[in-house]
């Protein structure tokens, strides 16, 4: 019992170290998302919700987790005089990366994810972004198997 209350009490503190040496922030934000390719026939521009956790590995280079959840309204199609309604598409994903970091306000990365909800799909979204003291505005192109998408998005960073 000893031994394991000490492993655990070792791996608590190796922890703490660990993240204690890396800088980290967060931020919170909203975006604007208009489909591209197909999925514009079948979807209008929608918008989303993302929570991002960064972690600085070097004043250069930080690590990127976020989560995400993005909404893109259905259009109403017309074929031989019926209109159909596409359903809304509901996109929950959380994504990783890596963004370099370039004179303190502009960040240049990429993100790759898994997207569920309404779809299932493994994507890549590259980014740009440019933070001024707490804000950050920014663009993406989400890249997958059957969904593309560009956003535009305004965070709060803390």
């Amino acid at each position: 019992m000893k031994k394991l209350f000490t492993i655990l009490l070792f791996i608590t503190f190796l922890h703490s170290i660990t993240f204690a040496q890396l800088k980290t922030s967060s931020s919170v934000g909203a975006r604007y998302v208009a489909p591209m390719g197909t999925v514009s026939d079948f979807y209008d521009s929608g918008w989303g919700m993302t929570g991002t956790s960064y972690f600085s590995v070097t004043p250069l280079i930080d690590i990127i987790v976020e989560g995400s959840w993005h909404t893109l309204m259905g259009k109403e199609l017309a074929f031989e005089d019926q209109i159909y309604g596409a359903e809304d598409l509901s996109v929950l994903g959380f994504t990783a990366g890596a963004r370099l970091n370039l004179l303190g306000m502009v960040g240049l990365g990429v993100k790759g994810g898994y997207f569920f909800d309404d779809i299932h799909e493994w994507a890549i979204q590259p980014f740009a972004e440019v933070s001024l003291l707490m804000f950050s505005l920014g663009a993406e192109y989400r890249k997958g198997e059957d969904v593309d998408w560009a956003a535009v998005y305004l965070s709060v960073n803390f």
